[in-house]
């Protein structure tokens, strides 16, 4: 209701935001894939994994290994995608009951920060997401499919024109699901592989 020509242009979209640290911390792609389908306007949200209010996501997540899949469904998902400074170097605090907010809003050193972000994994998965999100009409505009869904297994398609850009994430320790694809044409954002 607020998103609309009369009202707002874009929300910050506090429901995909925790749907999205407690649907892997649960294992549950569930939770994330109802809140995409229950939103309207999606693609005009203004999504995020962690901002100035809230803790920051390398403390939320349980398996620090999901930062990749939490940025992956950032950038591929309907809507806009927003990186608070410190997330891609991943920065870890905790929002305090005391109602402090220094842990989660550092002052940042920035020669320390050069020098850190030379080695940071998660600077690189923003990176190489960032590069696939930058003018791509497909994500950035495109239309959001569903295709399969498990607790562990979640697949969509951004569709624009004739493109379609096939987003697969399986957040299971292991390789358990064999998905269906009719393309040949697919690699792997991170590898480069096909």
């Amino acid at each position: 209701n607020w998103v609309n020509p009369q009202r707002l242009d874009s929300l910050t979209n506090y429901h995909l935001y925790k749907a999205l640290y407690s649907g892997l911390n649960e294992h549950n792609f569930f939770e994330i894939a109802h809140t995409i389908n229950r939103q309207t306007n999606i693609s005009k949200l203004y999504n995020f994994i962690d901002n100035h209010d809230v803790e920051r996501i390398t403390t939320r997540l349980n398996n620090k290994q999901d930062y990749k899949l939490v940025s992956t469904l950032l950038f591929t998902l309907p809507g806009i995608p927003s990186i608070y400074y410190g997330s891609e170097l991943g920065i870890e605090g905790h929002k305090h009951k005391n109602g402090s907010d220094d842990e989660i809003r550092p002052a940042i050193d920035i020669k320390e920060t050069i020098k850190a972000s030379k080695n940071s994994p998660y600077l690189e998965i923003i990176k190489t997401l960032t590069k696939l999100r930058l003018n791509n009409t497909v994500l950035n505009m495109g239309d959001y499919r569903q295709s399969e869904l498990t607790t562990s297994f979640y697949s969509y398609i951004r569709s624009y024109d004739d493109i379609e850009i096939f987003i697969c994430l399986n957040n299971d320790d292991h390789s358990s699901h064999n998905f269906h694809f009719d393309s040949e044409n697919y690699i792997d954002i991170f590898t480069g592989k096909a």
